[in-house]
This record gives C-alpha cells, structure tokens and sequence, in this order.
C-alpha cells in the first residue's frame, strides 16, 4: 500500500507524537524511543521549508516586504535547501529502514529471552537501538523477563560510562 502523508496536518490539535500514536496505532513501525526524534526532525523540516521560503523570496509572500532585499540570502537558502534538509531527510530515513526490522527483530529478542540468555538480549538491544521504554510494547516479553533485562541494561549503561 502506498501513502502520501502531509505529517504537519496530523499535529493540528496536539503534540505530533500523539498524533503519530493516535493515527498510526499498532501499525506504527517506528519503535517509541525512536518516535520523539522523529517528530523532532519532522518538526525541523518544516520551519526550514518555512524559513528557506522566507530567505528565498523576501518575506511572507502576503504583500511586497519592504525589508525584502535584506531578508534575501541566497547562500542561506542554499545551504537550507543542499546541506541541511537532505541530512535530515536522510536522519528520517535511517529511523525508518530501521523501523522496518521492527517485528522480526522483536521476535528475535523474545527467542533470546527465552533462552535466558540475559547478555545475549542486551547485546543484540544496543546492536539494534533497542531501549527499555521499547520492551513494554514488545508482544512476548513478560514481566519477569522485563525486570530482568531492565536491571542488567541500566548496570551496563552505568558501568559503561
């Protein structure tokens, strides 16, 4: 299925990570740890194009700006336009390639944690940018094995700093 998606018109009424969670749901492949950068960088996107439109033509567009000529910048608008908007375009996607591995590596950890192997859980959650707010909304993962990955993560972040 194709989707064409104007990502600020989501946000009308509330934050956009609300938004992404409301309108999205369960089919939301972006894991939660990864979702408020998301929305940073969708949300950066959007006053650049706002800002590099500004810089480009002068002013608002509503009427001729009498600050025009010191408003435009080429250079900037440049910048905004080659450098800085691909960069983010390219942050996005890297989240979203990611996103797509979601379900089966969910279903990789639970197999993990099934075999008890707490190390080997960690280990493959900071190979694939797994965090502990993701392990709540991962379908198989069960209190117990919960807690236990929890502690052993924030002993290895802490002991590794």
């Amino acid at each position: 299925m194709n989707c064409h998606y104007h990502v600020d018109g989501l946000s009308k009424n509330k934050n956009l990570y609300d938004a992404f969670k409301e309108h999205f749901g369960k089919s939301l492949m972006i894991r939660d740890s990864q979702l408020w950068t998301v929305c940073e960088l969708f949300k950066t996107f959007y006053i650049l194009k706002e800002t590099a439109e500004v810089l480009g033509r002068g002013g608002a567009h509503y009427t001729t700006n009498p600050c025009k000529d010191i408003i435009i910048n080429k250079d900037e608008t440049d910048r905004i336009n080659n450098v800085v908007l691909p960069a983010v375009f390219d942050a996005l996607y890297n989240i979203l390639e990611r996103g797509q591995k979601k379900d089966s590596q969910d279903k990789e950890l639970v197999a993990i944690l099934v075999e008890g192997d707490t190390q080997k859980a960690y280990d493959y959650m900071i190979e694939n940018h797994i965090t502990t707010d993701d392990l709540k909304n991962i379908d198989g993962i069960i209190d117990s094995d919960f807690s236990a990955l929890h502690s052993f993560y924030w002993k290895q972040k802490h002991k590794n700093k």
